[in-house]
């Protein structure tokens, strides 16, 4: 079987060096856009309680943790309508798996995964270096957890980014169906959910 080989190992040094940069900053684009989700939390409970900025900030500074944040959410909406509160239900599950994911990314260890070199082995025991693989040469996350070590490389960090996306449109789409009671036509495809129609009764 032929194999493609290089014969210098810096034949794709641009290409690797960008692909370094494109890692990193996708790296502090999952952090920095699910912080922006989790902070957006209190105009969320603002809208459901229907009451001015600061009396809204002085309960919800008290939440210090995710899960406390939540339980506040859930609380105001309890007097909205079914439908609202489902589409609350399946957010905030989708905002925890969003914020285990956050601290594998912003607690994990880069690891530099680099090619192999082909060597020659000799009769006499001599090896020689002849080449090197075709470049494969990435970055990646690794991080330890109970169940074992996960991995993130640039691929799943740009689909991780991708559904922080969707997921920032999706609350907006609820806060506005809290502030509104209705959506603009700009918001209608932001989410096709099947409880948003009801939920704007």
């Amino acid at each position: 079987m032929t194999r493609e080989l290089f014969t210098n190992p810096d034949d794709d040094a641009d290409t690797m060096q960008q692909n370094t940069l494109r890692f990193y900053a996708l790296v502090g684009i999952c952090v920095s856009d699910y912080q922006a989700i989790e902070d957006r939390l209190e105009s969320l409970f603002k809208a459901a309680l229907q009451i001015d900025e600061c009396a809204a900030h002085d309960i919800f500074i008290v939440a210090k943790s995710l899960e406390d944040k939540f339980k506040l959410i859930t609380a105001a909406l309890k007097t909205r309508n079914e439908n609202l509160r489902g589409l609350w239900d399946d957010l905030q599950k989708r905002i925890k798996a969003s914020a285990d994911k956050r601290n594998q990314i912003a607690h994990a260890s880069s690891v530099f995964v680099g090619r192999g070199a082909v060597i020659d082995a000799r009769d006499e025991g001599a090896a020689k270096v002849i080449g090197y693989a075709k470049p494969h040469s990435e970055m990646k996350l690794e991080k330890k957890t109970k169940s074992g070590v996960v991995r993130w490389d640039a691929s799943m960090l740009a689909t991780e980014r991708a559904s922080l996306e969707e997921l920032s449109r999706h609350l907006t789409v609820i806060f506005r169906i809290l502030v509104d009671g209705s959506l603009d036509p700009r918001f209608v495809d932001w989410w096709k959910h099947p409880l948003i129609e009801g939920a704007m009764k």
